[in-house]
């Protein structure tokens, strides 16, 4: 999604929300981080705004790796039991999520994994 590139932006040109449109293309294969780097988006709103007119800013693989982190460790707990005809009758778990310096994703990583 794009809302929080869309929140990002606002704040950083003093728009409201409503007056924001972020379009977000998706690149890349199968590994590595696709959430948007929304500082990006952020950084070439603000000077698109200074300059009034539309800008680029694309990261090279390298600034865009020290930008971005990586996932922090997560660590579970749980139990699990069940009948002797193996129907599932209870679950309890714990998600430890380290998020880091760079902790942006690790709500809704920690929400994906519950």
């Amino acid at each position: 999604g794009t809302s929080g590139p869309t929140e990002k932006v606002a704040l950083a040109c003093g728009l409201d929300r409503k007056d924001v449109k972020v379009t977000a293309k998706r690149l890349g294969g199968g590994f590595g981080g696709k959430g948007m780097r929304f500082f990006v988006a952020a950084i070439a709103s603000v000077i698109a705004q200074k300059v009034g007119r539309p800008v680029k800013l694309t990261l090279d693989r390298t600034t865009d790796m020290r930008c971005g982190g990586t996932r922090g460790r997560n660590f579970f707990k749980y139990k699990i039991g069940g009948s002797k005809d193996g129907k599932l009758k209870s679950m309890w778990w714990e998600v430890y999520v380290d998020g880091g310096a760079n902790n942006g994703f690790s709500g809704g990583l920690a929400m994906e994994a519950m």
